[in-house]
């Protein structure tokens, strides 16, 4: 059974990560984990803490850190996996050129490169025209045939 002490820890360490999530108010995260009392009393308390324990917040934020940097994609993440779907360089990866496209045109946003007098030019290989046409072909197809389908359904 844990001791007062271990108890008292975690009631501080739960204020703050609550301390932490609302942008640093103490009083709040105060109330968050004891409701029962005033919000002068949570005031003077929370005050208290965070002066009290630097040690648990530094424990705490580290913790916050390394959660939020495993669940963001950094900023060097993303340009490596735009330009995987760009450059088709990952197998698992398959992308029509239109996708393609709208990559280039994300990347180069991240970039900076937003503006109209910034043109780029893309030049695609004949095989990779050949199967933008082929994709373009197949969508069309696959709209008469559900149009189509849809008449014949309604004849019967």
């Amino acid at each position: 059974m844990p001791t007062g002490k271990a108890i008292q820890k975690e009631v501080i360490r739960g204020f703050f990560m609550e301390y932490l999530s609302n942008g640093g108010n103490a009083t709040q995260a105060y109330l968050a984990v004891n409701p029962t009392v005033t919000k002068n009393a949570a005031k003077v308390q929370g005050h208290k803490i965070v002066h009290r324990y630097p040690e648990i917040m530094d424990e705490v934020e580290e913790q916050f850190k390394k959660l939020n940097s495993e669940r963001i994609l950094s900023i060097t993440g993303r340009k490596e996996w735009l330009t995987d779907v760009i450059l088709q360089r990952n197998s698992t990866i398959k992308c029509s050129v239109r996708d393609r496209l709208s990559a280039l045109k994300e990347l180069n946003r991240m970039d900076g490169f937003t503006g109209d007098d910034q043109k780029v030019k893309v030049t695609i290989t004949p095989e990779e025209q050949k199967e933008a046409y082929k994709e373009l072909l197949d969508n069309q197809f696959s709209v008469l045939d559900a149009e189509y389908n849809e008449k014949e359904d309604d004849a019967s």
